[in-house]
């Protein structure tokens, strides 16, 4: 008798250390699945949103622990979207518009880093029989480039003309604005215009244009890219660890493949 009962408190005393052993485990299941994914917010410039896509997408698949809230602007959106913004946050953008927010005390310049650059190319057709060289862009050559009222870039563009090499180029009734990147491309596609002036990442990847020219800086200069951290609060680390894969080799050799110089 004085067993059995012994042997009954034995079996209690491990039925209740397993209910006690599973509650922890059970507990422990509960609190990794509260965890939420930390939330890291990135202002981009617009025209980079199909490379960028293709980056971030990458990004997720090895960092399950941050999501990206990728926000697509116009340099000037981005400018009033990080001064109301009371959030850290990383932005993805021309060199000006950094270095303008590092003037705007909004970011440090130990938390810069550059990206990529793009260039400035004169281009054709891939099958154009007309213009083979710069040399062969005469008066009565018809350009197209973007709207200079609507783009940097076409302002940039009609610049290109002034210089020497294209002296004997005439712009004033030749050239075709274009309301877009894809307006432009259309016009050398439809003979509109036998010469275009886009980025090069606009056309690089492209089989049917070709890149007749890279403009020189002493012509025009490049688009520079930077990457920074807006930094509102105490900076976590999966804002660090965003902005340190934005300058790895992994996204800059995305960018590369879209025709952006690394």
């Amino acid at each position: 008798m004085y067993w059995s009962h012994v042997r009954i408190i034995h079996l209690q005393i491990k039925r209740n250390h397993r209910v006690k052993t599973k509650t922890v485990e059970e507990k422990e299941e509960e609190k990794v699945k509260t965890i939420e994914p930390e939330v890291v917010t990135i202002y981009v410039r617009e025209n980079l949103q199909e490379p960028f896509e293709e980056i971030a997408k990458n990004f997720q698949e090895s960092h399950e622990d941050i999501i990206l809230d990728v926000k697509y602007l116009k340099n000037d959106e981005m400018i009033d979207e990080t001064i109301n913004n009371d959030k850290n946050a990383i932005v993805f953008t021309t060199e000006d518009v950094v270095n303008e927010m590092i003037d705007e005390k909004l970011i440090e310049h130990k938390d810069t880093g550059v990206g990529m650059m793009d260039e400035l190319v004169l281009f054709t057709k891939a099958d154009s029989p007309d213009i083979q060289k710069t040399s062969d862009i005469d008066e009565d050559t018809r350009i197209a480039i973007l709207n200079p009222e609507l783009y940097e870039e076409g302002e940039l563009s009609k610049k290109v003309f002034e210089d020497d090499e294209f002296k004997d180029v005439g712009t004033t009734d030749n050239l075709v604005l274009g309301d877009s990147v894809a307006d432009v491309k259309q016009d050398i596609a439809n003979n509109n215009a036998s010469v275009g002036v886009l980025y090069l990442s606009e056309v690089e990847a492209d089989e049917d244009y070709h890149v007749l020219k890279r403009l020189p800086r002493n012509i025009v200069e490049p688009y520079i890219y930077k990457v920074g951290i807006i930094k509102k609060e105490e900076l976590e680390s999966s804002t660090r660890t965003v902005y340190s894969y934005l300058l790895s080799n992994d996204s800059l050799d995305v960018f590369s493949e879209y025709g952006y110089i690394i």
